[in-house]
């Protein structure tokens, strides 16, 4: 890690503590914060582009507000981490195991969630457009007020969902982004409706 990344970060907490008068906003393009996730816990308001945080384990991070174009966490344990409100667009998630961590408010156009377990998470008021959900498995998830378009959700499990009902569904595509089957409005909800796991 760069030391020069570190002093940014420590500048990025005197900036959220002083509410902007002092430090500077952490900005970071293409950089292994890993180090970075060790060290610090607030990566709230950060904008951090291509960066990566994989196969790591994650836990009580705050990244609220955070602009995290294209960030990977691909294989990585992330447990009560907070995500409200991000701009999660093109981030990666792929064979993660996420548990009890908020996605309330988030932007997620291109996310992908492939084959990973999410359980006790939230997704109220989500925007999933284009999400990929491919084969993994939602475990108590909550959907109110989600925002379906075009999510993927082929090979889903879907266990126990929350609130599904007061979810806007526009379609979900139970192929893949290579050859999609979109269905659409009640036919969408209907289809989600038979895949869900009682236990």
């Amino acid at each position: 890690m760069c030391e020069n990344n570190i002093e940014k970060m420590k500048k990025h907490q005197q900036w959220l503590e002083s509410e902007g008068f002092e430090g500077t906003r952490l900005e970071l393009d293409e950089v292994d914060c890993r180090e970075l996730a060790e060290k610090f816990a607030d990566f709230s308001h950060t904008f951090l582009t291509s960066c990566l945080f994989n196969e790591i384990v994650l836990e009580s991070k705050d990244f609220y507000s955070a602009e995290l174009f294209s960030t990977s966490f691909l294989k990585s344990k992330i447990k009560d981490c907070n995500f409200t409100k991000c701009v999660l667009d093109y981030a990666n998630f792929d064979s993660s195991i996420i548990q009890k961590s908020d996605f309330s408010r988030a932007d997620m156009n291109e996310t992908s969630f492939a084959h990973s377990v999410l359980i006790k998470c939230s997704f109220n008021n989500s925007g999933l457009w284009i999400t990929d959900f491919t084969d993994a498995t939602l475990d108590n998830v909550d959907f109110s007020k989600a925002y379906f378009e075009e999510t993927i959700l082929k090979g889903t499990k879907i266990i126990n969902p929350i609130n599904l009902d007061n979810s806007t569904v526009v379609s979900v595509n139970i192929g893949d982004k290579k050859k999609p089957n979109v269905l659409k409005g009640l036919a969408a909800l209907e289809w989600i409706k038979s895949r869900v796991i009682s236990l």
